[in-house]
């Protein structure tokens, strides 16, 4: 609860959320500012939260704070101690700060459970969350130098990290900066930020949430339905920004968000990613870490991808394995269907190559071009009627069926249609030597990522061919519910 007199005193509450005490993510991070998420937000939805448990109150007191830095007891209960170093800059004289303490539930979920923390670690009590209220018409500036807090318990890990951001109003952008980490020694939490001014718009709260990290490159965030979370905020120095939209949630009120390149520096897929059936090639991903709740974010979700790369932009999930083909557009969209974390954890962003198919004007060679040649060979749109010809198919190099000791969602199978004057020629022929290298016909089955596909031309007239990729491989954006694999359609003239 937020507290404002009639002297327009400033206000400071403490809330205790249900935060974390371990986390799943490596690597090391920036300290950024916040960096703006894309796209639009549907206010309606904001407030469509179900928290996993209700808070309780602790005490409140007030205090006057001025333009030096002094430290302050923090007004705890339920096992909680503390102290907080602050100073309001921009204030009007003998300001007052009012704190207020609540506590959320400890979840028996058994998200945390499945990442490795013990038992005991999960009903470990999580720490407050700071938040601050500015209600005066005008911005002002804060000036955080520290806090100690003594919880009571032992945390799982040593290393906590801060981060700040707005929550009321609930922005329409929703973005988080890494004030810096803490350590805990015994159960003892010792905090000084690298980020320490902290600048509040007029009449809005903004919270430093406290979290049990074991990287340094997670920031945490609020779940905001209808607003656009960014989930590269602690990440500037990747390629591309990933944000999110949804329009409802249910279950826990935080997360953390640590993103990272998909290859380390030798260019090898780091280990997070190995084993995952991947759609394309990955550029980053970001590791969602709900803490000991769960979070179902719905019904459809929105991913954007700023700066994407040339190729089709695709989005997948790990765990169940799916992939989302994205529009192609400066700023990608990729709606998928309702998800779940910690069933999900990690989220990638990979690009795969276009679904193609040609005619060779010349026999043996890649008209494709999937090696990216300077010059590649041509391609004929016109065949002799009564005659057999060749068609290449070539997709993204992942597409390729599985094996048992690396399977994939997908069969890696193409499918074909033909209407007009041609039709496939089943015969029997199997890499008999008029393929591309790297091509197969393998009894003309379709085998990916590239194929070749006998056919034969009836009579004058058109010839139109249609090639299908199998539907869960690369799915409609913008029809998650009822994946329809991509397609490409090649028109021939038949004399």
């Amino acid at each position: 609860m937020h507290l404002i007199d009639g002297r327009g005193r400033l206000i400071v509450s403490v809330v205790a959320l249900s935060l974390a005490f371990a986390a799943c993510g490596g690597g090391s991070g920036q300290l950024p500012p916040a960096v703006q998420a894309q796209g639009a937000a549907a206010s309606a939805a904001r407030t469509a939260v179900t928290q996993a448990a209700p808070d309780t109150a602790g005490p409140t007191s007030s205090l006057k704070v001025g333009a030096a830095a002094t430290t302050y007891a923090l007004p705890l209960s339920n096992g909680f101690s503390g102290t907080i170093s602050l100073s309001s800059e921009k204030s009007p004289p003998n300001a007052e700060l009012r704190i207020h303490a609540s506590y959320a539930a400890v979840s028996t979920s058994p998200a945390r459970s499945a990442r490795g923390a013990s038992p005991d670690a999960r009903s470990c009590p999580p720490p407050p969350t700071i938040s601050l209220t500015n209600p005066f018409p005008f911005p002002i500036t804060i000036r955080l130098y520290g806090f100690t807090i003594h919880v009571p318990c032992t945390p799982a890990g040593a290393l906590f990290g801060a981060s700040f951001y707005q929550t009321a109003p609930q922005p329409t952008n929703v973005t988080s900066t890494k004030l810096g980490d803490a350590t805990a020694t015994g159960n003892v939490i010792s905090f000084k930020p690298v980020v320490t001014s902290l600048t509040f718009p007029s009449n809005t709260t903004s919270a430093i949430a406290i979290r049990a990290e074991t990287s340094t490159s997670e920031v945490a965030l609020p779940v905001a339905p209808g607003s656009t979370t960014n989930l590269t905020s602690n990440a500037p120095n990747l390629p591309s920004v990933l944000s999110f939209q949804y329009t409802s949630s249910t279950g826990g009120t935080s997360y953390s968000s640590a993103c990272f390149s998909a290859h380390d520096s030798n260019g090898a897929l780091v280990p997070a990613l190995q084993g995952v059936p991947i759609a394309g090639t990955p550029s980053i991903y970001c590791n969602i870490d709900p803490g000991t709740s769960s979070i179902t974010f719905g019904q459809t979700v929105k991913f954007f991808i700023a700066a994407p790369k040339p190729d089709a932009s695709v989005f997948e999930f790990d765990g169940p394995s799916s992939a989302y083909l994205c529009s192609n557009a400066s700023t990608a969209e990729c709606d998928t269907p309702s998800f779940n974390v910690p069933t999900y954890q990690n989220l990638i962003v990979a690009n795969a190559k276009s679904l193609v198919l040609c005619v060779p004007a010349v026999q043996n060679t890649d008209c494709n071009n999937v090696n990216d040649s300077a010059s590649p060979p041509p391609s004929t749109q016109t065949v002799r009627a009564g005659q057999q010809f060749d068609l290449l198919v070539a997709d993204d190099p992942t597409y390729a069926p599985g094996t048992a000791n690396a399977p994939v969602p997908w069969s890696g199978l193409f499918t074909l249609t033909f209407s007009g004057q041609c039709r496939q020629d089943t015969g029997s022929d199997n890499n008999n030597g008029d393929t591309p290298p790297g091509y197969t016909d393998a009894n003309q089955t379709g085998v990916g990522p590239y194929a070749e596909f006998d056919v034969d031309a009836t009579g004058s007239g058109t010839c139109t061919i249609t090639v299908n990729e199998d539907p869960k491989f690369i799915t409609d954006y913008s029809n998650p519910a009822n994946p329809t694999g991509r397609s490409t359609t090649l028109t021939l003239t038949v004399q």
